[in-house]
């Protein structure tokens, strides 16, 4: 083998079984040559202390004399030799490793004959080892076992142990290696195992063999590359240790040579998982009667002559197909078929759940075997059952008899009808086939439709609700936009409107000003006049505002005595306490002393009660409140009316409602009204600041 081509060789240049069938010649040639009897002669000094190790180099002649005279011979090794090379739990074989360097190409000639060279080898060489898984294919071995079960002899017994070399290859059964290849220029990944060295490095020949059996290829039209480098056919690649004791990994690049790219892996992309290769028959073999009629002329049987030809126009007829795994484990939806009542997982689809992708030509050359190159056929949706029926037609004759009457009252002409031959009955289950796919095309047709339709109307059915609403928004918005502005209510509704009022103001300044048709007079009349107006409308404003605010907080005040005459939640039952009967009594004495009264006589009974019930407190609060009932009920007595003590009764509603909200006259306001809590600084204890103020009447008021 050459040492730059880096390729395995071939059994022309340089392979064992090459090299085998040369030395044999020579030692044929050598045998004629040298006489019988010349008898026995000795080997040269220092042979006889020698190991035989099967070095490539050295002991070339050495190697192929133990092949040649080994397969039929018996060979001992002494049990020392077994502890000292191989491990007596593992399965070990033993094989060489070429070095880089070009091995010799002469053999070295000993006038030796053969008789003395079995002679003194039978003494002194050891056992042969097992060869490698490669080169017991190439020299087509099937059974070559080591017999270490023997005892050992007593001449065995005296040879030194055999010791390996540096490029001696020790091959574990145990030791599994998995290869991660990636395919140059393709870029699809594949992984091979291959078997391990025990020293941690694995035989190059052995990753030769195992790629090209998986791309179905030859070695030779392989290159190797581990980290950049060329991988040479005959050297050791060291592997990573893999997650178990007895795995490894390995991580290496296949390029093809140029023009050497197998037409089944051009196909496959980066993407794809490449599984394996398969051989099928593209198409039968074109037999003729002339063929078969030569070959019985030859000699040969029917079945010879089928298979010659066979062998003939086996690459014409014959094709390697890829077969890629999809990891993604897709599932195709199921659009119709039927399930096998034996065995559930079985299911027939239709053949239109066959169909090929738009320019799918990889099955093109296929035209026989156990892949269907049309999927849209009656094989991919028709399941062959075979039934045997017995017909119900009875068919007899009866041979008229000179001594037997027959009745043929009963008898009926039966006319056969033409005759179906199977040709047209494949013929009308091609024509209703057509049929069946149109009628399942127009269906699914109208299915599209009709879910395109579908969606069609949904878009519309939405797009017209989203402009409804939007509509109903925007009618809702100016809506909102003309009641804040007509019937204020919000802060922010009067912060609208003074704007709008100055926007209004200086618009109209603005006109007055630049109406070249007044004069300086009229502009200033007419800016004093826009000026009133102003100021009309901003009093109207406020006084809209105060009206509202004043609303807003008695709706506020009415919400509290609504909130503090209520019962309390305990769980199962509601509880009235004191202070909710005591806020009861106030709230109603406060309502009927802001009703409109009736009559003198009933008003003056009102004033009375409330000034005897906040008489029970001598407050200051509590002795304005009686000064004043008792100037209302002597107004009330002189006969002024009521129009007139307005601001009397406007008085007494607001000290009332004061003293309704006070904590101390109702303890019903501390469970209702929770203010902010004033004098209470970060980091202090609230319990010890007696000045906090957790309520005050403005806080209801």
């Amino acid at each position: 083998m050459d040492g730059d081509d880096g390729m395995p060789p071939s059994e022309h240049s340089g392979t064992p079984f090459s090299q085998f069938e040369e030395d044999q010649e020579q030692e044929d040639l050598l045998r004629e040559e040298i006489p019988e009897e010349a008898g026995e002669s000795e080997l040269p000094e220092g042979d006889d202390q020698t190991d035989i190790a099967l070095l490539p180099n050295d002991s070339e002649y050495a190697a192929n004399t133990s092949e040649l005279e080994g397969f039929g011979t018996e060979v001992r090794t002494t049990d020392m030799e077994l502890e000292d090379s191989v491990d007596p739990e593992l399965d070990m074989v033993g094989a060489e490793v070429a070095p880089v360097t070009k091995p010799s190409e002469s053999v070295e000639e000993l006038p030796l004959t053969a008789q003395a060279v079995d002679s003194e080898l039978a003494d002194v060489m050891p056992e042969r080892e097992q060869p490698s898984y490669g080169v017991q294919t190439q020299l087509d071995v099937e059974d070559i076992t080591e017999e270490s079960s023997q005892q050992p002899t007593a001449e065995s017994s005296e040879v030194e142990a055999h010791q390996l070399s540096p490029n001696e290859y020790i091959v574990s059964a145990d030791i599994e290696v998995s290869v991660f290849v990636t395919v140059q220029p393709m870029g699809f990944q594949v992984t091979v195992k291959a078997p391990g060295g025990s020293r941690g490095d694995v035989y190059s020949g052995f990753l030769y063999e195992c790629i090209a059996s998986r791309f179905g290829v030859h070695p030779e039209s392989l290159r190797l590359r581990w980290r950049g480098e060329r991988l040479r056919f005959g050297v050791t690649v060291p592997y990573e240790a893999g997650p178990g004791p007895r795995e490894g990994r390995l991580w290496i690049d296949a390029f093809f040579n140029e023009g050497m790219i197998p037409e089944h892996l051009m196909s496959i992309e980066k993407d794809n998982h490449y599984v394996r290769c398969v051989t099928v028959r593209a198409r039968l073999e074109q037999i003729g009667p002339s063929d078969l009629i030569s070959a019985r002329r030859r000699g040969l049987t029917f079945d010879e002559a089928i298979n010659e030809v066979r062998e003939s126009t086996k690459p014409q007829n014959y094709m390697t197909i890829s077969i890629v795994h999809d990891p993604m484990g897709i599932r195709l939806p199921f659009l119709g078929g039927y399930r096998l009542k034996k065995d559930h997982s079985r299911i027939f689809r239709h053949a239109a759940t066959q169909l090929s992708s738009p320019g799918d030509t990889t099955l093109a050359d296929l035209q026989y075997g156990p892949i269907v190159r049309n999927r849209v056929s009656r094989k991919t949706q028709t399941y062959g059952v075979s039934r045997s029926t017995q017909t119900l037609r009875e068919g007899r004759t009866q041979t008229a008899r000179p001594d037997y009457e027959v009745d043929e009252k009963f008898d009926e002409a039966i006319t056969a009808k033409p005759y179906f031959s199977s040709q047209e009955l494949l013929a009308l289950q091609s024509t209703m086939i057509v049929v069946i796919q149109k009628m399942y095309r127009k269906w699914k047709a109208r299915r599209v439709f009709r879910e395109v339709a579908a969606l069609r109307q949904d878009f519309l059915n939405k797009a017209a609700q989203q402009a409804a609403e939007e509509e109903a928004e925007k009618r809702r918005r100016e809506e909102f936009e003309l009641r804040r502005r007509a019937v204020p209510r919000t802060a922010d509704d009067f912060k609208t409107l003074r704007k709008e009022l100055e926007a209004w103001r200086a618009a109209e300044a603005e006109r007055i000003l630049a109406d070249t048709s007044l004069s300086e007079a009229q502009k200033r009349t007419a800016l004093t006049h826009l000026t009133n107006k102003e100021v009309k409308l901003l009093r109207e404003l406020e006084t809209l505002r105060g009206t509202v605010l004043n609303n807003r907080r008695m709706h506020r005040f009415e919400t509290i005595l609504q909130a503090m005459t209520c019962a309390k939640d305990c769980g199962p039952v509601s509880v009235t306490t004191q202070a909710a009967e005591r806020a009861c009594e106030l709230r109603q004495l406060y309502a009927s002393f802001t009703e409109p009264p009736k009559t003198v006589e009933g008003r003056l009974d009102i004033l009375l009660h409330v000034k005897w019930t906040v008489k029970e407190f001598d407050v200051p609060l509590t002795r304005q409140i009686v000064e004043l009932i008792d100037r209302e009920a002597d107004l009330l007595q002189r006969g002024r009316t009521m129009c007139s003590l307005k601001g009397l009764h406007t008085r007494l509603e607001n000290l009332l409602k004061r003293f309704i909200a006070t904590p101390e006259y109702n303890p019903a306001v501390e469970e209702v009204v929770r203010g902010p809590k004033f004098g209470v600084a970060d980091g202090l204890d609230a319990p010890k600041i007696s000045s906090s103020r957790r309520l005050k009447p403005s806080n209801v008021l």
